[in-house]
């Protein structure tokens, strides 16, 4: 008979709950690293996304801001241009004409009226030359001229009636002088007095 004598010792079996903790660890950090993965990528493609959003934003205001200011820019000088041509804008001459017969002597009418610019080049008929000074001391005394002159005087009777004979203004004692006054006016001033 044979005996098997064993003098080794026995090997214990490990316990199974040691191998699930281990095996449970392992698990659970798998999990994490992966969650962290996921999350990471996540906040990565948020943040591309905001700095697309944020490039596409910055070039639409360059765009808007281009815009405004060449916009802005034309609106300034369109501005300016009609700033300028209503300072070069003529002057009613109903208004100038107004003015001017109110300064006129009982006795004078207007013969002609010339009006360009800033000049009136003005024919007065008068009975007598000291009406004809009067008119010119009137005229300089307005505020809305800048200076007026006289610049001829003339008696001759042929072209005061059109060479007939009779008055031209069709009253009984016809102007015996006509007067010629160049006048410089003050815009702004009329247009003041106007306004």
């Amino acid at each position: 008979m044979l005996v098997e004598i064993n003098l080794l010792q026995k090997r214990e079996q490990k316990s199974k709950g040691f191998q699930w903790f281990v095996i449970s660890m392992i698990g659970l950090i798998v999990l994490l690293i992966a969650v962290v993965f996921l999350l990471t990528t996540l906040i990565k493609n948020d943040i591309e996304r905001t700095e697309s959003a944020l490039s596409e934003m910055k070039t639409i205001r360059a765009d808007l801001q281009g815009e405004m200011s060449n916009s802005g820019y034309q609106d300034l000088q369109s501005l300016e241009s009609s700033v300028t041509s209503l300072s070069s804008y003529p002057i009613d001459s109903d208004l100038i004409i107004t003015q001017l017969s109110e300064l006129l002597p009982e006795n004078g009418y207007f013969d002609s009226y010339e009006y360009t610019g800033d000049r009136v080049v003005l024919q007065v008929l008068v009975q007598e030359d000291v009406d004809a000074s009067h008119y010119l001391y009137h005229l300089n005394q307005q505020d809305w001229i800048t200076s007026a002159s006289l610049s001829i005087v003339s008696s001759d009777e042929a072209q005061l009636d059109g060479g007939g004979g009779t008055a031209a203004n069709g009253l009984d004692q016809p102007p015996s002088y006509l007067a010629q006054y160049d006048i410089v006016l003050k815009r702004d001033s009329l247009r003041e007095g106007s306004e």
